[in-house]
């Protein structure tokens, strides 16, 4: 279920900056981050309480006034600061289910974009630890790495505490490549390695389904195979805007909220 809802969300997302080709990465993101802010304004609109929420926010308008038109009378403006807090918690209670709803797609989306504009792919000759953390009771010394041409690997290294064994992997061709790890007799898994050819890499792949909402995978850890996650550290993707270096994750927040407070005025939703 998590991997079509990924699968479906990676088409359309791709479908979306398709049309961006053109631009920077940087560029990219900010744009599609633009985008998604006017149209969660637009869904807030609809599933949210929009006379209530107006009414609401005019009457923590005037307990405000009132506070500080009679500063001077205490019993007054402890009356209007305590209306204030309950108006408060009443928006507060109008406004929460509607963003609930909303951090649904939000997630989604987000985790794909992880994958787009968190981390890139390696270059040719940049090495990269692949980490596979087993299930208890699976001999760490039963599991093993082959890997393709093209591809070199470190022998391993077994940590008996985290249950992990490690290498080091370094590619000398740009491709995408499967590293087939294999589990003595329980079976294998094929993690893909990404050399400088695709703009959405997967670093990530678990049996928990948390880490798979968050890092959707292209491939899937098989049922029965005592393998907890596999991880390969990719790079951080440099993104470059107005001549400073951005974290992909502020750069859609400050993208997506600007855009979503400009349409809220435009199209008189209460937010």
């Amino acid at each position: 279920m998590l991997e079509t809802v990924a699968r479906l969300t990676s088409a359309l997302v791709s479908a979306a900056l398709w049309p961006l080709s053109g631009l920077s990465q940087a560029w990219q993101l900010a744009s599609i981050s633009a985008v998604f802010g006017v149209l969660l304004v637009l869904v807030y609109g609809r599933v949210s309480f929009q006379s209530r929420l107006r009414a609401t926010k005019r009457a923590i308008a005037a307990y405000v006034l009132e506070s500080v038109f009679f500063r001077h009378d205490l019993r007054i403006t402890l009356g209007a600061q305590a209306r204030l807090l309950g108006q408060g918690f009443v928006y507060l209670g109008l406004a929460l289910p509607p963003l609930l709803v909303m951090s649904v797609p939000c997630v989604v989306l987000l985790a794909d974009l992880n994958l787009r504009y968190g981390v890139r792919p390696l270059r040719v000759a940049e090495a990269a630890i692949l980490e596979a953390t087993v299930n208890d009771g699976v001999p760490l010394e039963s599991v093993s790495l082959a890997v393709p041409p093209h591809v070199a690997a470190t022998p391993p290294v077994r940590d008996a505490a985290s249950r992990t064994v490690s290498w080091r992997v370094t590619p000398d061709a740009e491709g995408e490549f499967d590293l087939v790890m294999t589990l003595g007799d329980r079976g294998t898994f094929s993690q893909p390695l990404a050399v400088g050819t695709r703009d959405r890499v997967t670093p990530l792949t678990s049996a928990r389904w948390w880490e798979r909402l968050l890092y959707p995978s292209d491939r899937e850890i098989g049922t029965g195979l005592p393998l907890a996650r596999v991880e390969l550290a990719y790079p951080d993707r440099p993104l470059v805007l107005f001549g400073r270096s951005w974290n992909w994750l502020l750069l859609f927040f400050l993208a997506s909220l600007a855009s979503g407070l400009a349409g809220s005025r435009v199209f008189r939703i209460e937010v």
